[in-house]
């Protein structure tokens, strides 16, 4: 359904009941669960923000709080097993240094030296 006030915009109704516990967790009063699946497809589906905003009528921060909160309901679901409880899991944290020359550490380097070049 084209609405004349919004331009070209069509807002999609939803279409099935929500099976997944994680769009019932993150369903809110104005977002419902079905619509919340909706927008969790459209996203995977590779739809940008702004894209599925204008789809489900919403704005794009709308749309990226109630994927983040879908988000969060799926970590917080008991069917997950993750290694979450053990702060140095964290692949991004590795507990060695980097090593010898190594491009980031070389940077950080090259950018000190630069600052007191002038002084010398």
């Amino acid at each position: 359904m084209i609405n004349p006030t919004l331009g070209s915009v069509q807002i999609v109704p939803p279409q099935r009941l929500a099976t997944d516990p994680a769009c019932l967790a993150a369903a809110r009063a104005q977002t419902s669960a079905e619509m919340l699946e909706q927008m969790v497809a459209l996203r995977r589906s590779g739809l940008s923000l702004r894209q599925i905003g204008r789809r489900m009528g919403r704005c794009m921060e709308g749309v990226r709080q109630a994927l983040m909160r879908y988000e969060a309901a799926c970590q917080d679901s008991p069917g997950t097993t993750s290694i979450a409880d053990d702060p140095w899991s964290d692949p991004l944290r590795d507990p060695e240094p980097l090593p010898p020359g190594h491009p980031i550490a070389m940077r950080g380097l090259w950018r000190g030296l630069e600052q007191w070049r002038g002084l010398v």
